[in-house]
């Protein structure tokens, strides 16, 4: 198993070496620690959301694991894509990321990029949740859902007018960390 090369720095900082993203300097304050890990990949629980270039107005920003240096992917605000996106959160996911009304999460869906761009998916029924104060966080399996694990996002964005699916189906990925 491919395992990343972290080393410390500074005191709160630490570097990974990523496939995708080579060399980061990362506060330990951006790290998430995702309970249980994401599906399909439960062993890795330690992550930091890297920012897209927010001047050319793409939504998208990567999940890029600490622990692993080829394992990131591509998240999204459903409500960049679905304004009328709705969740409910059973009680013991709020209870162990100690989320309120006073406390709300920062909600993200996994996107799934394929070959053929413009087919690019998001998982709405399984969102990441996460408490913005504690960093902890949990991928979520909504079993009341209304919503696929599949949806298309370039129609939505389109519609919306959230984002210029021509330059986010061409666009390269660039990053910022949190």
């Amino acid at each position: 198993m491919e395992t990343s090369t972290i080393s410390f720095q500074r005191a709160g900082t630490l570097t990974v070496e990523t496939t995708r993203f080579g060399e980061l300097t990362i506060a330990e304050a951006q790290i998430i620690m995702v309970s249980g890990g994401l599906l399909g990949f439960p062993g890795f629980t330690r992550y930091v959301i890297l920012n897209h270039d927010q001047e050319q107005g793409i939504p998208f920003r990567w999940l890029q694991s600490v622990e692993h240096p080829a394992l990131a992917v591509v998240i999204i605000d459903p409500w960049v894509i679905k304004p009328d996106y709705t969740i409910e959160l059973p009680d013991d996911v709020c209870e162990s990321l100690h989320l309120s009304e006073e406390q709300p999460p920062l909600v993200f869906a996994i996107v799934t990029v394929p070959l053929e761009p413009v087919l690019m998916t998001a998982n709405l029924q399984g969102p990441l949740v996460i408490n913005p104060a504690t960093r902890k966080a949990q991928q979520v399996v909504l079993t009341n859902s209304l919503y696929t694990t599949r949806h298309l996002i370039l129609g939505e964005l389109w519609q919306t007018g959230n984002g210029n699916g021509d330059d986010v189906a061409a666009s390269s990925f660039h990053h910022s960390a949190v």
